[in-house]
């Protein structure tokens, strides 16, 4: 299973707890609603 593949199947079970898996420890978001953007994991 590729990348892409495990993306789907997180958000299709609705269990983000895999989510972590898939994201790397630098992770930034950048959102339109959040001024700031949000470094790393939480």
């Amino acid at each position: 299973m590729n990348i892409l593949e495990k993306w789907y199947s997180v958000i299709k079970s609705d269990d983000l707890n895999d989510l972590n898996d898939l994201l790397a420890e630098d992770v930034v978001f950048y959102s339109p609603v959040v001024y700031t953007p949000q470094k790393a994991k939480k």
